[in-house]
């Protein structure tokens, strides 16, 4: 097992809500005499299972009717309903809707996403998609002079995405200014690689520190990746252990995944087997599917041994592509084990 190292440049949706009954009972009521926001506000209870069960698809049901009542961040998060597979096939072609829609109510992150789907799209003609770029760019541009930080942001997603780089790490530095904190991540990682800026990895430490201070998941995670230090020609991740943690507690499955590895193997902290399943556990849960993969082959050894646990973990390697998730389980059902 090892360290696999990702970027994620651009986090969709950051939900940090508490809602007792009494509070849960007032949305109900304010979303169904047709409050739009109050819908919105209790789609995130359900999507994120905070004082409810999670559900998703209550979380998509109540988005949609957000969005019909007009609220284009209700509109945002059924589009990103769609493009993830949340509570509903995964169907590029709804989330384009959606995201449309969210463009058309002067939603900035609706507006992203549109265009991110829009360019994508082979079907669409060049002159298409130039026009929608250009109307999508002069938006987000308009709303970034006016002081909007999330504008800022997006705007130089646009810019990163057609590879205009030294344009890009400005609008991130602006965002960052206004205290963004996924801007400073991502401009961050431009130091990092030398995208549109020199290479410079102390800014880019700083960055990422910054961002995390602002609970970047990103920010954290890539902190933890900056720290890695090499010592008697093997890896060193005892300086990581902090920020990926952070990270996994932020929902990132590929922080949870790293403290997995580095506590299955030890490095920089105890070696205990039992951190590492319960990491790679999280991973899981986040969909991560090595994550999946190497929980179950854990539950195939030692004091915990549960061949059902081990299976089911493994199925759902295997149902996220993972191929040697596949050939693990399909080797345990010839054994004839069942989960």
């Amino acid at each position: 097992m090892r360290v696999v190292i990702y970027v994620v440049l651009y986090l969709l949706t950051s939900v940090s809500l508490s809602h007792g009954a009494d509070s849960l009972m007032t949305l109900k009521r304010s979303c169904n005499s047709g409050v739009a926001k109050s819908c919105t506000e209790l789609g995130k209870v359900y999507d994120k299972g905070k004082d409810v069960e999670q559900n998703l698809k209550m979380a998509l049901k109540f988005y949609k009717k957000a969005c019909v009542l007009g609220d284009t961040t209700g509109c945002t998060l059924t589009g990103l309903m769609h493009y993830y597979g949340r509570g509903t096939e995964k169907n590029d072609t709804k989330a384009e809707e959606y995201f449309k829609k969210a463009c058309e109510g002067k939603g900035v992150k609706g507006c992203f996403m549109w265009a991110v789907l829009y360019l994508k799209e082979p079907s669409k003609e060049p002159a298409q998609k130039e026009e929608v770029l250009n109307r999508v760019r002069a938006f987000l541009k308009d709303r970034c002079g006016k002081k909007a930080r999330e504008a800022c942001f997006f705007a130089g997603g646009i810019e990163r995405r057609v590879k205009n780089f030294k344009e890009a790490a400005q609008l991130y530095q602006k965002a960052c200014n206004m205290g963004h904190a996924s801007g400073c991540s991502t401009l961050g990682y431009l130091y990092a690689s030398g995208s549109g800026v020199e290479k410079e990895p102390s800014v880019a430490i700083e960055l990422f520190e910054k961002g995390c201070k602002m609970d970047d998941a990103s920010g954290c995670f890539n902190l933890g990746l900056m720290r890695i230090e090499k010592k008697a020609g093997r890896e060193d991740y005892s300086r990581s252990v902090e920020p990926f943690r952070k990270s996994c507690e932020l929902g990132m499955a590929r922080g949870c995944f790293n403290l997995g590895v580095i506590y299955s193997l030890g490095r920089g902290v105890e070696q205990d087997h039992t951190m590492a399943k319960s990491f790679f556990e999280r991973a899981c849960t986040l969909r991560d599917a090595e994550g999946c993969f190497n929980a179950g082959l854990m539950y195939l050894e030692g004091k915990e041994f549960d061949v059902p646990k081990a299976m089911g973990l493994l199925k759902r390697a295997c149902a996220m592509g993972h191929k040697k998730g596949c050939e693990a389980y399909g080797k345990l059902k010839e054994e004839g084990l069942s989960d």
